[in-house]
C-alpha cells in the first residue's frame, strides 16, 4: 500500500520533548498509511536512545542518525536527508520540540487537500507554551476573515507554524542555495504558493514550545549589530527566491526594498562617530 503522508521531523538535543513529539505522530487515526522520518543531528543527550526505543516498537518510524552534526557544517538536514527519503504524496512537518494534540489532524488535512486540488497545502492554529513563565497562548487569537493564503500574503510574513503544515511533495524544487537560507520553512511556502494557495483551518491541533534551546529564541533581545547581520541573511534569501520564482512578484520586490531600508537604518545605528 502506497504511503500517503511522510511525517518529516528534525531533532537535536530534545530529550525532554521528543517522546511527546513521537506520541503525537503515533496517535494519528488515518484511513491511509503514513511514515515517520526523523533525523537526529548527532544529539549529545538521550534523544537518540529515546528515538531508538520508539522505533523498536513501531516500524513506521524510520530514523536517520548522524554521527556528526550537519547543521553546524552548513547543511540543512531536511532537503539533504529527510525529503529525498519521503515516499508520501504529502509532507507534514514537525520539529522535535513541538507536538500534535489532535489524533485526526492528518486525516482532516489530507481530506481537505484531496477534495481541493487547487490548494498546495494547509495549516492550522496551534497553542504556544512558554517554558520560561509557563504562560499559554494561541498563534492566532482571532478567527481569520480570509482562510486563503496566497503567495503575496506569505511573502509579507510567514503565517504558517511549522508543526501545523502539510503540503504536496511534488509542487516545489529545492533551490541550489537553500542551505544558505537563514530560515527553512518560509521559503518553502513561498515557492509552493507559486502553484496554488494554502488553506488555514481554524482548529488548534498542536503545540509549539518556546524554550531556551529553541531555534527562534535568539532574536528577542538582539542589539542593532545582530539585527543587521540577520537582515543581510534575510535579504540574501529574498533575492534568491526572486530568481527562483517562475514569474515576477511585486510584493516580493517591495519586501526587498523595505528590508534594504531597514538594513540601512541598522547600519547607521552601528556607525561609530
Amino acid at each position: 500500500m502506497e504511503i500517503t503522508v511522510s511525517i518529516c521531523c528534525i531533532t537535536y538535543n530534545h530529550e525532554a520533548y521528543i517522546a511527546d513529539t513521537l506520541k503525537g505522530f503515533l496517535m494519528q487515526e488515518t484511513s491511509f498509511p503514513f511514515e515517520i522520518i526523523i533525523h537526529d543531528d548527532a544529539s549529545t543527550d538521550k534523544t537518540t536512545e529515546i528515538i531508538k526505543e520508539f522505533a523498536r516498537e513501531d516500524s513506521r518510524i524510520k530514523p536517520i542518525f548522524q554521527t556528526e552534526n550537519q547543521w553546524s557544517q552548513g547543511i540543512k538536514p531536511s532537503p539533504s536527508f529527510v525529503w529525498p527519503r519521503a515516499k508520501g504524496k504529502y509532507l507534514a512537518l514537525c520539529e522535535g520540540d513541538d507536538f500534535w494534540t489532535d489524533p485526526r489532524k492528518l486525516e482532516k488535512q489530507v481530506s481537505f487537500l484531496e477534495s481541493n486540488p487547487n490548494f498546495v497545502g494547509c495549516f492550522h492554529n496551534v497553542s504556544i507554551i512558554n517554558t520560561f513563565d509557563e504562560k499559554k497562548s494561541l498563534f492566532y487569537n482571532e478567527n481569520k476573515k480570509s482562510r486563503t493564503f496566497g503567495i503575496s500574503r506569505i511573502i509579507c510574513k510567514n503565517p504558517i507554524p511549522t508543526l501545523s503544515v502539510i503540503f504536496r511533495k511534488d509542487t516545489f524544487k529545492v533551490p541550489s542555495d537553500y542551505d544558505k537560507y537563514v530560515v527553512g520553512d518560509w521559503p518553502i511556502h513561498i515557492l509552493n504558493a507559486q502553484h496554488g494557495d494554502y488553506y488555514y483551518m481554524n482548529e488548534v491541533m498542536g503545540t509549539y514550545r518556546i524554550h531556551s534551546g529553541g531555534i527562534h529564541q535568539g532574536g528577542i533581545n538582539w542589539d542593532a549589530n545582530k539585527k543587521k547581520r540577520y537582515l543581510i541573511k534575510i535579504l540574501f534569501l529574498l533575492k534568491s527566491l526572486k530568481s527562483n520564482l517562475s514569474k515576477p512578484n511585486l510584493v516580493l520586490h517591495f519586501r526587498i526594498l523595505f528590508d534594504e531600508f531597514r538594513l540601512l537604518y541598522y547600519k547607521l545605528m552601528t556607525v561609530k562617530l
